[in-house]
């Protein structure tokens, strides 16, 4: 006799029923994974050399990650700034969802858009203009998704700091690691990425009016 296995596939919502959301917090499942870790590792090591050079890293809830690589100049090398503008940075994301993951950051500790000046939102739409025509010209994505998280309760995981995530997409950059493990591959390093994006952006010139 021939034994058959039936695969039944069942949306989790119905497994766990309609306080599915709390139950699955008490398990403590993480939304996805990153496949890599060199980038994170070498980040860290810099902190620890430059803490040599007196360079503090944040106290957990003590100081904004994003206000402090802005204010240490001996991190430069090693803090993933893309670009400085008057009023914004553009930033690697040192937890990509994918290659070219970049954040664009006013440079004004506030959190939300109401409380960004009209100038200042004005340059931050320009820079996201930026970032998508040269990772698009560098890295040709099929396309993008430009985000912003206000608030923890809608994602973020620095809400006192506005940060805009700029994620290129290619067709099919989604795959079973990420359904069946929560295992997101990334395939470029952020040391590589950086060396390659950082001149286009110091070339680039920022349309203003």
């Amino acid at each position: 006799m021939k034994k058959v296995l039936i695969l039944v596939l069942v949306p989790i919502h119905l497994m766990f029923g309609s306080s599915s959301e709390s139950k699955l917090s008490r398990l403590n499942l993480n939304p996805f994974k990153l496949l890599f870790s060199s980038a994170r590792a070498k980040y860290i090591q810099a902190l620890i050399e430059n803490n040599k050079n007196g360079c503090q890293p944040p106290a957990k809830g003590k100081e904004c990650p994003f206000c402090f690589t802005l204010n240490q100049s001996c991190l430069d090398t090693k803090s993933y700034i893309l670009k400085e503008l008057k009023y914004s940075a553009i930033l690697l994301n040192i937890y990509p969802y994918n290659n070219g993951h970049l954040l664009v950051i006013p440079k004004r500790h506030r959190a939300t858009l109401n409380d960004l000046n009209p100038e200042e939102r004005f340059e931050i739409m320009e820079v996201i203009n930026l970032c998508t025509s040269i990772l698009g010209g560098i890295l040709k994505p099929d396309g993008f998704n430009i985000g912003i998280n206000l608030s923890r309760g809608a994602g973020a995981t620095v809400p006192e700091h506005l940060h805009i995530h700029v994620v290129p997409r290619w067709n099919g950059d989604t795959n079973f690691l990420l359904i069946l493990d929560g295992t997101k591959p990334v395939s470029v390093d952020l040391d590589t990425l950086y060396k390659c994006l950082k001149p286009l952006f110091d070339k680039a010139k920022l349309i203003t009016t």
